[in-house]
């Protein structure tokens, strides 16, 4: 290849070079596949093994249902009694096991197989279940039917008519849903609506994940409210508890796996529901996830996510055809096709994000946590003092705004600190690079034509980007929690909003900078020789091999961190706890599935939207300097929804449920990244690349503002073309409103509308006359009367 041969992506790479990095990529495809086909085997291996059978006993007859959670405690010998700190000694395990006890749970205990550890499995009877869930006011689906027989029965209260019956018949179709779908209201302990709640097994109103939220709920709600009052974060924090967490259902979780072949849920399982599960979700489907089994198994906001990552899939095919044909048109045509692309890019991310937020509060409505965040409840790890409620009178947490406001403050002069580092380390990349562009090293380094020197500089990138990541994410959690957030709502998005920032300026500086900053700089000196800061002046080329370099990168390494460690640590920690044990003696199904990874719902759900957000960045913010990344974020999307099931049902404990509603402030940061994606394509397009070198320079910026305008205006025209909440919706919302208002808070009818239909039954009676009067005031005037005014009223 000639010196002056462009080696970028868009701009008239030669055939040469474009068929090495077909190569390249077409091996880390390959590479991907065989990993999953591993993964495929191992998941169905396991599959095939028998599941473990629980003992009916006699609440297990009666309830069809038996443990739910399980806590794991140390056992601590007279010998090492003196390391215990002051927690440990405080909240011991006959403490807390009474603690469960006085919150109406009900326990059972058992040594492990080494004798080391004592599990503790936990429980809840139907009648407790239902008055935590009323005094949280947690909501539950209606049974269809009933509802219907309920609604046009009416409600009378010795004879008068408090609701008359309603009957909603939709000639038209206006909706897509029929009335009575997806209601969902608040659990009501009025024995008269008992039977409008949906039954699931066993005839109960709560589904295995409603029970393990409500018994959660029950261990951190405080004493006044009937709670056990145990913060568990602090409980695991001090190594009270070796570990707490829910238990599978492995009949659901079978059933899930086969559904996807290649991919699984723990926690603690109820193996019934786990079976289920597995069969779902563990196969070769490639189109469909099972998201309600999902979202029934792990909850709400395990479900946003996979939901969030399914949309993600199914939208990147267009862009990738797209993508993958403007990379061979562009590599051995020499068109300019990069470019149209990158416009139509732009267009299909403001579609993308508004298609999304439709999704997202359809699926919110389907699975009753629409409004969820405004019943949600304070966080056990929230500090204050006790006041009188300024708004309702009655005691409740008050931590000063201003003191909260100082500690925000800290955190973002810290944050600013952490943003310089990168800045710093952009810097020394920038320098490593400019090293590698001199003549000696570049032609050691070029292999057939194809800069090597330029790829290394990127995966030393891949890796600074890395780690500084995973040393941040500390420091971002330890800032949140010194802040003292009231809800979760409020701390994830908080906790979001550092991280993301972070991450967005250590992951996409590099990029930015070669793409816009260094066509300005020119030439650098190195050892007394001018040399290009770019290779061929052409930077653009350049920070495409730097974007489809690092994407590729943090992909490997995902999956390295994914599978490979996961493993590893699974095997090492089942040969911990079951070495040394006595002939005969075998590990319960609870011991094994405390030797799966602890799955962190906050930290890990937390690291898999940021993975996903920016990858989403690398496609639309820089996709005219890369055309492929499309192609590769869908294939990649693919494997990560069956890397994901098969990690969350074989390699992790079961996480423990939380709702959602939303994905929180990930989606304002998928609008911004979606907005700057205006200015950063068409800055590549119009600045850094020589389809518009012979344009002057204050033309230039004519022809960018006006495009970028242009762009703004089309993204103002599609946000008000697509309504975020869809019309269907909004009605099923508005029905929901009034069939519970008559239902669980039976609200009378208007008046007015009450007389209406009573008015039928009135016997009215007319008289012929008004006969309530004696005599006439006015007789002997009208007898005195000329007869001409007389004949003049007798004709009126």
């Amino acid at each position: 290849m000639s010196d002056n041969e462009s080696s970028s992506f868009g701009s008239g790479s030669s055939t040469d070079e474009v068929g090495i990095y077909l190569i390249l990529i077409a091996g880390v495809v390959g590479a991907f596949g065989i990993i999953l086909k591993v993964i495929i085997d191992i998941a169905r291996r396991k599959m095939r093994k028998p599941k473990p059978l629980l003992k009916h006993d006699k609440f297990f007859r009666e309830h069809q249902y038996s443990w739910d959670y399980v806590f794991v405690f140390r056992v601590w010998d007279e010998y090492n009694r003196d390391e215990l700190n002051k927690t440990q000694s405080t909240s011991t395990m006959k403490f807390i096991i009474d603690r469960l006890m006085k919150g109406g749970l009900d326990t059972r205990c058992f040594y492990s197989a080494q004798r080391d550890e004592v599990y503790v499995k936990i429980r809840c009877s139907p009648a407790r279940l239902k008055s935590e869930a009323a005094r949280t006011k947690y909501p539950l689906q209606f049974d269809r039917e009933r509802l219907r027989i309920k609604l046009q029965s009416g409600r009378k209260v010795e004879g008068k008519t408090i609701w008359a019956p309603v009957i909603i018949i939709d000639d038209f179709k206006v909706s897509e849903y029929d009335f009575n779908d997806y209601i969902f209201g608040k659990y009501d302990i009025n024995p008269e609506v008992q039977s409008l709640y949906r039954t699931y097994r066993g005839g109960h109103i709560f589904r295995g994940v409603d029970r393990i939220k409500l018994i959660l709920s029950i261990m951190e709600a405080k004493a006044n409210e009937d709670g056990c009052g145990l913060n568990l974060v602090e409980l695991n924090r001090e190594q009270c508890l070796l570990a707490a967490f829910a238990i599978h259902d492995y009949q659901d979780l079978d059933l899930l796996e086969k559904r996807t072949m290649f991919i699984a849920a723990f926690a603690i399982h109820d193996y019934q529901d786990l079976d289920l599960l597995e069969k779902k979700w563990l196969k070769m489907d490639f189109w469909r996830q099972p998201l309600t089994e999902i979202k029934d198994y792990f909850g709400e906001k395990v479900g946003m996510y996979f939901l969030y990552l399914d949309h993600y899939f199914r939208s990147m095919l267009l862009p990738s055809i797209l993508g993958f044909t403007v990379f061979i048109l562009d590599g051995f045509l020499g068109s300019n096709a990069y470019s149209y692309f990158a416009l139509l890019m732009i267009i299909w991310g403001f579609t993308y994000t508004e298609l999304w937020k439709r999704a997202q509060v359809k699926h919110a409505m389907t699975w009753g946590v629409y409004g969820f965040e405004n019943i949600e409840q304070n966080r056990p790890q929230f500090i204050g003092e006790t006041i009188s409620s300024p708004i309702h009178g009655g005691p409740e947490l008050y931590f000063p705004v201003k003191k909260q406001r100082q500690r925000i403050s800290f955190s973002n002069v810290t944050i600013f600190f952490a943003i310089c580092v990168v800045l710093g380390f952009v810097s020394l990349i920038f320098l490593f690079t400019i090293f590698l562009q001199s003549a000696e090293i570049k032609k050691t380094l070029t292999i057939s034509g194809l800069d090597i020197g330029s790829i290394l500089a990127s995966l030393v990138n891949a890796l600074v980007i890395q780690v500084l990541n995973f040393g941040y994410q500390y420091v971002a959690i330890y800032l949140n929690d010194y802040e003292n957030h009231r809800t979760d709502t409020k701390y994830e998005d908080y906790l979001i909003a550092k991280v993301f920032c972070f991450q967005m300026i250590n992951c996409y500086a590099s990029i930015f900078f070669t793409a816009y900053i260094k066509p300005f700089i020119g030439l650098a000196k190195i050892a007394g020789v001018l040399v290009p800061v770019c290779k061929n002046m052409d930077c653009k080329g350049e920070a495409g091999t730097i974007l489809g370099t690092v994407f590729i990168a943090r992909l490997v390494l995902l999956l390295f961190l994914e599978i490979c460690i996961p493993m590893v640590r699974h095997s090492y920690v089942v040969k911990n706890e079951t070495e040394g044990l006595e002939p005969g003696v075998k590990v319960t199904p609870i011991e094994k599935q405390y030797t799966l990874a602890e799955f962190d719902i906050l930290k890990d759900t937390l690291k898999d939207y940021s993975e996903l957000i920016i990858h989403y960045g690398y496609i639309i913010l820089f996709v005219a300097a890369f055309p492929l990344v499309p192609a590769i974020a869908f294939v990649a999307g693919y494997i990560l929804i069956r890397i994901n099931g098969w990690k969350y049902c074989q390699i992790y404990r079961r996480p423990d449920p939380k709702s959602a509603e939303e994905i929180g402030t990930w989606q304002m940061f998928l609008e911004l990244v979606t907005t700057l994606s205006i200015p950063t394509n068409l800055a590549i397009i119009i600045f850094t690349t020589r389809q518009f070198i012979n344009i002057r320079y204050y033309e230039k910026w004519i022809a960018f503002i006006a495009v970028e305008h242009f762009f703004l205006m089309v993204n103002y025209i599609i946000s008000a073309v697509i309504p975020d909440v869809p019309f269907s919706v909004k009605m099923q919302l508005e029905r929901q409103e009034f069939i519970v208002s008559k239902v669980l808070l039976n609200i009378p009818d208007d008046m007015d509308d009450v007389e209406d239909r009573e008015s039928s039954n009135v016997n009215l009676i007319i008289n012929d006359t008004d006969r309530d009067w004696e005599k006439l005031g006015d007789e002997e005037k009208i007898d005195n009367m000329p007869d001409e005014v007389e004949n003049i009223l007798d004709d009126v």
